[in-house]
């Protein structure tokens, strides 16, 4: 009959961010976290958070080119 749709909930209590005030953004994954602050242009020298907490790693030191 109708088609039926699996949709995942992303769980919102393990997200990645930056410890930074104007930046309001988080990611389920670490990678796509750097892999926004290199497309954004965002600053990296911020303290990465992990469910809010920071981690003591700069995006800075993660991010190679």
């Amino acid at each position: 009959m109708g088609r039926s749709f699996y949709f995942s909930e992303i769980n919102h209590n393990n997200m990645y961010s930056l410890d930074c005030s104007y930046y309001t953004k988080s990611f389920p994954t670490l990678e796509k976290l750097l892999l926004d602050i290199l497309e954004s242009g965002m600053d990296p020298n911020h303290e990465i958070t992990f469910n809010g907490k920071r981690t003591g790693e700069l995006a800075i030191d993660l991010i190679v080119i």
